[in-house]
């Protein structure tokens, strides 16, 4: 076997050192949501619920700093044929992005698109069921299409956003139902962040209009919320809170046998469940959205090719693939093992060849994107090799013996190598 066909061999080894390429999807953490749905609920990113039945253009959430603002949400209602309050449209805007969403179509800078759609960082996902759109800014929205809206922020932007999902400071109530030592109704407040538009037409809710208690539904509601199927989540979610929101939602409709005012409280209730922590095996974290085609030490960047739907289940923290050589857990891809010929490998160690020296893979230089080789016996060196990253989108090896490789990993797969002249001739396959 020659050095150029053993580097060739090992240079699989070598990307156990190589970088993680940077996720497009941001990692879910569970807590810092905002949502809005049924019979115009809201749940403030710091844990207050409210209604508010506005039907005008409302900030739903932005980002409210002095400074350049990164992104900023914008929604409406309408009353369904059924006279349902559903969101008529979401309008997201990223940096200098506008995305407007409706139940039948998603528009790019006023331009329709076909889904997945993928550009300056944005993805956006659309179903029968949800359009999810994913920011590496670090925002991620879920619209049911129907009533439900649900948006999730890093925390980088903790006190830092405003509208209806409050300005995420972590304190229940305050800056939002109470500001300057004035307190605020849900209405009043509701009504400050209204979009102007001196075109629309539509009335300001009425601030004076007292909000029902309904307790004559509490029994009812407390028995669906306090069933067997919610049982993981009484200890996960204020169940009192959900309660309320179903009694107001069953007075609503009144003395109407309709699915609308049990199941929209009820639904939401269990997709913030799905947001609480849930125990994981090892080092592993629960998260609502990601890639159930995991990046492991075998497969560092199978999620990238994945065209499976997210999911939610037990995954590895950013930054780290799962041992699945060792059965270690989640480990930094510099701690990855490797395995040949059913053998395994750890970093750096020697192989051996059938009837040659000792080999040894030697990193020589490491950066974030970068990783240059050289394979040697115990006298001198074989050949070399580098491997470079310039972007997520591919990978560039470089050998000494005149052979170059350029990966393209996304949107679709593809290789290409480039050989010096000298090599002609002496080529197969």
């Amino acid at each position: 076997m020659g050095p150029e066909v053993t580097s060739l061999l090992l240079l699989g080894l070598v990307l156990c050192y190589a970088s993680e390429i940077k996720t497009v999807r941001k990692s879910n953490h569970g807590h810092f949501v905002c949502s809005t749905w049924g019979n115009n609920h809201f749940k403030t990113f710091d844990g207050d619920f409210y209604q508010f039945p506005g039907v005008c253009d409302y900030n739903f959430a932005s980002d409210c700093r002095e400074s350049y603002k990164e992104f900023s949400v914008h929604i409406q209602r309408e009353q369904n044929h059924q006279r349902h309050p559903n969101i008529k449209y979401v309008l997201v805007t990223i940096k200098d992005v506008a995305i407007y969403l409706t139940h039948k179509m998603v528009a790019v800078d006023e331009q329709m698109v076909k889904t997945p759609y993928y550009s300056s960082g944005i993805l956006i996902e659309k179903n029968n069921i949800y359009t999810k759109v994913y920011a590496k800014v670090g925002l991620i929205l879920i619209w049911n299409q129907a009533d439900a809206l649900m948006i999730e922020l890093d925390s980088k932007f903790n006190n830092y956003t405003c509208g209806l999902c409050g300005d995420y400071n972590g304190q229940q109530i305050y800056n939002e139902f109470i500001s300057d030592g004035l307190s605020y109704n849900p209405i009043t407040f509701g009504n400050l962040q209204k979009i102007n538009n001196p075109t629309a037409k539509c009335e300001d809710p009425d601030e004076t209009k007292p909000i029902e208690l309904c307790k004559q539904h509490r029994q009812e509601c407390e028995t669906l919320l306090t069933s067997p199927a919610f049982a993981d989540c009484q200890n996960r979610l204020n169940l009192e809170l959900y309660v309320q929101a179903c009694m107001q939602d069953r007075c609503a409709c009144r003395h109407r046998k309709d699915s609308f005012c049990l199941c929209s409280t009820i639904s939401e209730y269990s997709r913030q469940c799905s947001h609480a922590a849930k125990s994981c095996p090892k080092n592993m974290i629960y998260l609502e959205s990601g890639s159930p085609c995991m990046d492991s030490c075998s497969h560092l960047e199978i999620s990238k090719l994945c065209e499976e739907h997210y999911m939610d289940g037990c995954f590895c923290p950013k930054g780290t693939v799962y041992d699945d050589v060792t059965g270690k857990g989640c480990v930094l891809t510099s701690q990855c093992h490797c395995k040949l010929h059913g053998k395994i490998f750890s970093p750096g160690q020697k192989i051996t060849n059938e009837c040659e020296e000792p080999l040894k893979m030697t990193p020589m230089s490491f950066w974030e994107n970068w990783v240059h080789a050289v394979l040697q016996t115990s006298r001198h060196a074989l050949s070399s090799f580098s491997i470079f990253q310039p972007s997520s989108f591919y990978t560039i090896v470089h050998t000494n013996y005149g052979l170059k490789m350029q990966i393209q990993l996304s949107p679709v797969m593809q290789l290409f190598l480039i050989m010096e002249d000298f090599a002609k001739g002496t080529l197969q396959g």
